[in-house]
């Protein structure tokens, strides 16, 4: 193992003689054997080790015993230890679900962790094992190539020295080295769809093919080498089609489509004033659709990142707090919702609130709505129209009135209502697919409301200022 270990560090450029290397440590079996090949393999490479716990206090005396865990293994190595419990009740604080809040703050710490320790290097333990599930569960949410690629062998600090290697292997090491390891029981539930591909796909993808596993990185590997290549390319297409800030939308329409998506995505993304994250598949097909039917038509083009999207003289334009005007339109699409009473909270300021998203099984089973929040709870089949969308109104909406009688155009509706021409079009609207399923604040679509005996029940919370 140590052997196959070392050969993986150089071979891949991983870690350089001499640097210094946390290693990320939770006490599971694949952390542990992580912890004890670099202690093993640290004096051939002259490496500086130090490790690093993060407590996220989920668990109660299960969490504090895993770090009681850690810390007295790492006494005993003799190497430096980091460690940091999260403020109670983090998940409530925190914007998206509990898991990408949990990894957001778990790498906040890793970061700070490493700066203190001097360290070039910040080691993870994920397994072979962890990259079939990884790349499962991308292709279940319909992932383009980087996601089936998997997670990265290396990235920035970051690298994952036992990807190659499944976790059976792992534990026959240990127990070579009469190493224990601590065992998180929430890792056999399978509520989470992560532990279902766990225990129900994987184990029924190797009933067909034994090497599964190994069939999957060999594919990761490939991958990573034609999504770097399709990356580069579009890299080098945006530099020479940005000019003073703006994207030239001649030469973005002229590019193919996989390169297009990819600079248009990174156009975005590296704009000073976004939120730093690329749009999804379904808003970037949005914005390309957009440009398309425009033919080159100056104004607003679409909303993303916090900021509009603006087509000026033939380039686009990234602006921040740009006031409402004409054709303006804003689009925020919401994630499926996952495990059962998970909320998922989407920020969503240009309408002055947010929404909380989750799955129930029955609607007894929802803890109260907040004061200020207005709730709808939706039949399942609703989803089946497409994914669930906040957006400002479109010509043509329309609806059929919870309480009412036949089909009202969402205009009319609200000139019934008396609402100001002037702010209309800043009114939230829920839809799926062509169909409105809420005017926010006001009244919801008939058609695909739960009721007590619906099972399960998608359930939606806006809370923000009343239009």
């Amino acid at each position: 193992m140590l052997h196959h270990f070392l050969e993986n560090l150089c071979q891949r450029h991983l870690v350089e003689r001499g640097q210094g290397v946390l290693v990320a440590v939770s006490g599971g079996i694949d952390s542990i054997s992580l912890l004890l090949l670099f202690h093993q393999a640290a004096p051939q490479l002259d490496l500086k080790l130090s490790v690093a716990h993060y407590n996220h206090a989920l668990r109660g005396e299960e969490s504090d015993g895993d770090e009681a865990f850690v810390a007295a293994l790492t006494e005993r190595l003799g190497l430096p230890f980091y460690r940091e419990r999260a403020p109670e009740g983090w998940w409530r604080r925190e914007p998206g679900s509990k898991m990408e809040a949990a990894r957001r703050l778990r790498y906040d710490f890793l970061q700070r962790a490493a700066h203190s320790a001097r360290a070039d290097r910040i080691a993870l333990g994920h397994h072979a094992d962890d990259q079939v599930e990884t790349v499962l569960f991308h292709l279940l949410r319909g992932s383009g190539l980087r996601g089936l690629a998997g997670m990265p062998i290396r990235r920035g600090p970051y690298i994952r020295p036992l990807l190659s290697v499944r976790r059976r292997e792992l534990e026959r090491f240990l127990r070579t080295e009469r190493q224990e390891w601590r065992h998180d029981a929430s890792n056999d539930s399978t509520l989470y769809t992560r532990n279902r591909i766990r225990h129900e796909l994987i184990p029924l993808l190797h009933s067909y093919n034994p090497r599964f596993a190994e069939s999957v990185g060999r594919m990761s590997r490939l991958y990573v080498d034609d999504a770097d290549y399709l990356d580069d390319v579009s890299r080098q297409e945006m530099i020479r089609l940005t000019e003073q800030g703006g994207l030239d939308e001649q030469g973005l329409a002229a590019l193919p489509m996989a390169i297009r998506r990819r600079v248009l995505r990174g156009f975005i993304e590296a704009a000073p004033g976004t939120a730093s994250q690329a749009p999804g598949f379904e808003k970037t097909e949005s914005i390309l659709r957009r440009l398309s039917e425009r033919q080159g038509k100056s104004g607003p083009v679409d909303q993303v990142g916090g900021c509009t999207l603006v087509s000026e003289a033939g380039r686009l334009r990234l602006y921040k707090d740009l006031p409402w005007k004409g054709d303006f339109a804003v689009s925020h699409e919401l994630p499926t919702p996952d495990a059962p009473g998970q909320w998922q909270v989407i920020a969503m300021p240009e309408f002055g609130g947010r929404m909380r998203i989750a799955r129930w099984d029955r609607m007894e089973d929802m803890e109260p709505a907040e004061a200020d929040e207005r709730q709808l709870c939706l039949e399942p089949s609703a989803l089946t129209l497409g994914p669930l969308v906040v957006r400002s109104r479109r010509p043509g909406d329309c609806f059929y009135p919870a309480g009412g009688a036949g089909r009202k155009k969402v205009k009319d509706y609200l000139i019934d209502q008396k609402a100001p021409r002037s702010i209309r079009q800043k009114i939230p609207l829920l839809s799926a697919g062509e169909e409105v399923l809420w005017i926010i604040g006001y009244r919801p679509d008939r058609r695909y409301l739960a009721t007590g005996e619906t099972t399960p029940v998608i359930a939606l919370r806006w809370q923000g200022k009343s239009i």
